[in-house]
């Protein structure tokens, strides 16, 4: 990953901050692709889900589809 590192961006007024081309395509992220944002000790640490863990977030959350009456299911 030589000569990525060390590139600065302004905050927008709205809290944007515009990643590096140089970055989207060194990590193929195309217009469009989510990332996962995370709160470490050393900063922000941004990065492209693997496809297993899409998957997986993408099954749960479609095993809690709002037409299912979960009230009901933890009483009994």
């Amino acid at each position: 990953m030589t000569g990525l590192i060390g590139i600065t961006r302004k905050i927008d007024h709205m809290g944007r901050v515009t990643l590096p081309k140089e970055y989207r395509d060194f990590f193929k992220m195309p217009t469009g692709k989510r990332v996962e944002i995370f709160a470490t000790d050393e900063g922000i640490l941004i990065r492209v889900p693997n496809r297993e863990t899409a998957e997986t977030k993408i099954g749960t959350i479609q095993e809690r589809s709002p037409d299912r009456d979960y009230l009901t299911d933890d009483i009994s």
